[in-house]
């Protein structure tokens, strides 16, 4: 179990051994932008709880396009990674079941076409990119001109159920979406290709 705070302690409870650990002076605060509705998560921990993507904040409104990874344990930052400025990511990061790899999702900054909060977008995704528990990248796709991607879940360690769909506008900066297609990204075979339900 891990128990985060606003202000920045950790603490990884091991309810089997009955042991403890803590971040010790290290501080990851568990939410952005504390006002707002809903909280802005930034500590995202594999499902295993021996590490965690870290969405690096800058005072307390300011969340950043840069991620740490960060053993739980000890607090120690195991490596850094950053998005491109000009890009928007989802305020999500997507572990697959064993933590081995973690997905994010972005869009153009100005172009997201998806849903406004307080304190994020849920971004229409243009792309999403795979990365290993080390925060290097594995594999990136790319939605085509005329339609947007999001992450539906992880099927195993290597592969994605991604929907594909045309957003359309609401009103008051909101989109919906007209879902298109289901496509089955693998990363092994690094391709990406429509998916099939049993008995089709």
């Amino acid at each position: 179990m891990m128990i985060t705070t606003l202000k920045g302690k950790l603490w990884v409870v091991d309810l089997n051994m009955l042991e403890v650990s803590k971040s010790h002076r290290k501080l990851y605060h568990s939410y952005g932008d504390p006002g707002s509705a809903p909280s802005r998560s930034l500590v995202f921990p594999d499902p295993n709880l021996e590490r965690f993507v870290y969405n690096i904040m800058i005072g307390d409104l300011n969340v950043t396009n840069d991620y740490r990874i960060v053993d739980s344990k000890t607090g120690n930052v195991v490596s850094q990674f950053n998005i491109e400025d000009s890009l928007q990511t989802n305020p999500e990061v997507l572990w697959n079941k064993k933590g081995s790899r973690f997905a994010l999702e972005y869009a153009q900054k100005g172009n997201e076409q998806g849903v406004q909060s307080d304190n994020a977008i849920l971004v229409s995704a243009q792309g999403i990119s795979v990365y290993n528990r080390n925060g290097k990248l594995v594999s990136t796709l790319n939605s085509s001109s005329e339609e947007r991607i999001n992450i539906v879940n992880w099927l195993d360690e290597n592969r994605l159920l991604i929907e594909c769909f045309s957003p359309s506008y609401m009103g008051s900066g909101n989109w919906a979406r007209k879902i298109l297609f289901i496509k089955l990204m693998m990363f092994q075979q690094a391709n990406c290709r429509p998916f099939k339900r049993p008995g089709k």
